[in-house]
């Protein structure tokens, strides 16, 4: 008997945008600041703020967002704040309320969000996770589309993130 194991191949996977895009930034902000200072190296026990824009040119209904959590990284928070501005005319008006993506949870390796419907605009995802572990990471793509329509889809591009060692610092 053998065992096959598939894993995802990052290297040479762009970016893809086929009716939504998305971006993914990692943060050293706090969460909920409308500041977000861009990172790649933290140390163990840091918290991160990763950040993904959806935009939305046209309404899009039954929507599923993936972001898989670098290994040597955990979730931090188990309700993530879930924001939405809708731009007009060049200008961003936020909406009063929290958003249209529902946080459905982390399936260990993943977070996942799903919104019913999302109007044109952009919609911000925003959670935390924690660096456990030392070492160099890769960050597959976070993923969003259409369920009912495959050929609806848009991914990040890969990231890299660095954690040193608390004793290393940065």
């Amino acid at each position: 008997m053998q065992l096959h194991i598939a894993l995802p191949k990052a290297e040479g996977m762009a970016p893809e945008s086929r009716g939504l895009s998305i971006t993914r930034r990692y943060c050293e902000s706090p969460a909920g600041t409308a500041v977000c200072a861009p990172v790649s190296a933290v140390v163990q026990g840091d918290l991160v703020t990763v950040r993904l824009v959806v935009t939305v040119p046209e309404t899009r209904y039954a929507v599923r967002l993936e972001d898989p959590i670098p290994a040597g990284f955990e979730l931090a928070d188990v309700e993530p704040l879930v924001a939405q501005s809708v731009r007009v005319g060049g200008e961003t008006i936020p909406k009063p309320q929290q958003g249209d993506f529902l946080w459905v949870g982390s399936r260990g390796d993943r977070a996942v969000f799903f919104a019913l419907g999302l109007s044109p605009g952009t919609h911000e995802v925003e959670y935390v996770m924690k660096a456990v572990f030392s070492g160099s990471y890769t960050a597959l793509p976070a993923v969003v589309g259409e369920v009912r329509f495959a050929d609806i889809v848009a991914r990040t591009a890969v990231a890299t993130l660095i954690v040193a060692s608390d004793q290393e610092g940065r």
